[in-house]
Parts: C-alpha cells; sequence; structure tokens
C-alpha cells in the first residue's frame, strides 16, 4: 500500500521568549533555528500574504511600548545561576547603555528581594548604581 492513507505529520514552528525561532519539521528530520531571529517572540500566525499558495508564518515579538529595548549594537542579555548559592535559580536582565555599559534592569531594592546579599554589599543606593556587574565565568 505504500504510504496509502497515510497523512504526512505537519511542521511545528517554536517561538519562545530568549529564543531563536524553530521549525520542527513533521518528517522527523532535525530541528532549524532560524539564524538571527533572536527574540521576546510571545506569538505566531500562518497565513498566505503574498497568494503564492504557501503558507508564510508571522511571529510576533514584544512590542516598542515596552521597558526592553534591544538592537544588534545594544542587545538584552539574561544570566540565569543560583547566584547566591541558596537552591533558587535567579534570572538577572541586563542591556546596554548609550556609553556602552551593561546595566541592570533590576533596581537595588528589586534585586535585593531575590539577592537578599546585595544590602550588605551595597549600603546605599549611589553605592548600587556606580557599581559594575561583576561576572564568574
Amino acid at each position: 500500500m505504500g504510504g496509502y492513507g497515510r497523512r504526512r505529520r505537519q511542521d511545528l514552528v517554536v517561538a519562545s521568549e530568549w529564543s531563536n525561532l524553530k521549525i520542527v519539521p513533521g518528517n522527523g528530520e532535525r530541528t532549524v533555528e532560524i539564524p538571527g531571529s533572536s527574540g521576546l517572540w510571545n506569538t505566531l500566525a500562518v497565513a498566505d500574504l503574498d497568494n503564492d499558495g504557501r503558507p508564510d508564518i508571522l511571529a510576533g515579538n514584544l512590542g516598542l511600548n515596552s521597558k526592553f529595548k534591544a538592537s544588534i549594537l545594544r542587545p538584552l542579555r539574561m544570566y540565569v545561576n543560583d547566584f547566591d548559592g541558596n537552591g533558587t535559580v535567579e534570572q538577572i536582565i541586563t542591556s546596554i547603555d548609550k556609553d556602552g555599559r551593561e546595566r541592570l534592569f533590576a533596581t537595588k531594592d528589586e534585586l535585593a528581594t531575590r539577592l537578599p546579599a546585595i544590602n550588605q554589599r551595597f549600603q546605599t543606593y549611589r553605592a548600587f548604581a556606580k557599581a559594575g556587574l561583576i561576572r564568574s565565568h
């Protein structure tokens, strides 16, 4: 009977925050990432926009009315780690300012709710604001 009666499995397109768009082929081939598509994706739609009979994929990203603004020169970054060794994984989001310095999005108070040692290390908001990021590799 060959392939008679068998339906081809549809491809799956995956959009997620902090990731490239991905296509998972329905034929079992390897998942393909769309290079350079990293973003804060939150929606997908399929439509034949150019009327060529083939579906086009529309991906929706976080809009311009968000505090998160990113570009190739000024990317957003997320660091994920158990920074204080308490068994809970924290996420810290940063951006690049106009002077090329990496800056935290969280305020001192916001960060201290997840990492209480911040208040011990930085007694003033001024000291916190002047501090650079410390990264361990």
